[in-house]
């Protein structure tokens, strides 16, 4: 007599079935391999998370680091401009519309320092066409501790302010284009319409649209 169990009509064979060992280590790899990617999904959205966080936090100190260099930078251009701001220079004329009446160049120096190579043209134009005419060319303004430097303007001047005055009845004082160099050593430029930027003049000592009486530019003085 045998020891094995065999089935017989529709039961079973009792003993190993090496296909039921082979489907389940199929669903525990398929369930390890799920758990790996799930795993694997969280580690990526982590690390993304972590690399978005590191992104905006080096975002948001280098808007501050450009913050703070446009500060400093704003600070710096208003030192420069600091002596500049504080220098003046309009019009104004005498008598009492005579003939004989004439212009005058008014400066002043509310800072501390010297103004030097100061360049003053009047503009006699029209809007369309701003003439500016020489006025005066000082080489020094102190600081205006006793009120506004008040000079005849020059010739060239002169000579092309009566026209202007009498297209200009109520108002008669022209605006002023000037050039100076602070004590600082910067040239700078104010127009006609009050704009001051720095200006180089190394290439050109005064615009050449600066005139003289004959309405030629005007060749610097020595």
């Amino acid at each position: 007599m045998t020891t094995d169990i065999q089935a017989t009509g529709n039961l079973m064979e009792w003993g190993w079935n090496p296909d039921s060992v082979i489907a389940g280590a199929t669903v525990l790899a398929t369930i390890a391999a799920i758990i790996a990617g799930w795993y694997a999904v969280l580690s990526f959205r982590q690390l993304r998370k972590q690399a978005d966080d590191t992104a905006k936090a080096a975002a948001a100190a280098q808007d501050q680091a450009n913050a703070a260099n446009r500060q400093l930078e704003d600070e710096r251009n208003r030192r420069q401009r600091e002596q500049a701001d504080r220098f003046a220079v309009w019009t104004d004329h005498s008598g009492d519309g005579s003939e004989v009446e004439k212009l005058f160049v008014v400066m002043q120096n509310s800072s501390t320092m010297p103004i030097y190579d100061v360049r003053i043209a009047a503009c006699l134009g029209s809007t369309k066409n701003p003439e500016l005419f020489y006025a005066l060319q000082p080489k020094e303004v102190p600081p205006s501790a006793d009120g506004p430097a008040r000079h005849q303007a020059a010739g060239a001047t002169q000579t092309h302010w009566p026209a202007y005055k009498k297209r200009r009845p109520k108002n008669p004082c022209p605006r002023v284009e000037v050039i100076f160099r602070d004590a600082a050593g910067t040239t700078w430029k104010r127009d006609v319409e009050g704009r001051l930027d720095r200006y180089d003049a190394t290439e050109a000592p005064m615009p050449p649209t600066w005139l003289n009486h004959r309405k030629k530019p005007v060749v610097p003085r020595g």
